[in-house]
């Protein structure tokens, strides 16, 4: 797989799969695409807290671990600041949860433009 055209593509990611599936592998595999500082990993949990990462033009990318946290997230409790920076920036979602990918189906027309790549991390080692 080739994750410098990945990065130069610009493209929202959606990775699921199971435990030690190499999810967060794949992920960071992008990031190293990136500066460091060009880069904010978050937990879904935190797009609601004022400290979830600094509001900056410098980030480019933001991957969000535990994605399925943001199945209990009210929308309108994320910070317009975070929402900005993520509109802003290529977007990776990370999840386990089974029950986020079948809300993502059922949202896919609200999705679109969001997500533009689904990508099952079990299937990695065969798209390399």
């Amino acid at each position: 797989m080739d994750l410098t055209k990945i990065k130069e593509e610009g493209r929202n990611l959606l990775i699921f799969g199971p435990p030690g599936s190499g999810k967060t592998t794949l992920a960071q595999g992008i990031a190293n695409q990136y500066n460091k500082d060009e880069v904010a990993w978050m937990q879904a949990k935190d797009l609601a807290t004022v400290n979830s990462f600094e509001y900056t033009n410098k980030i480019k990318l933001v991957i969000i671990e535990e994605a399925d946290g943001l199945l209990d997230i009210d929308p309108g409790t994320i910070l317009p600041e975070v929402l900005e920076v993520m509109n802003n920036s290529q977007v990776i979602q990370i999840t386990q949860e089974w029950r986020f990918m079948q809300r993502f189906l059922e949202l896919e027309e609200d999705m679109q433009g969001f997500v533009d790549l689904v990508l099952d991390a079990r299937l990695i080692p065969y798209l390399v």
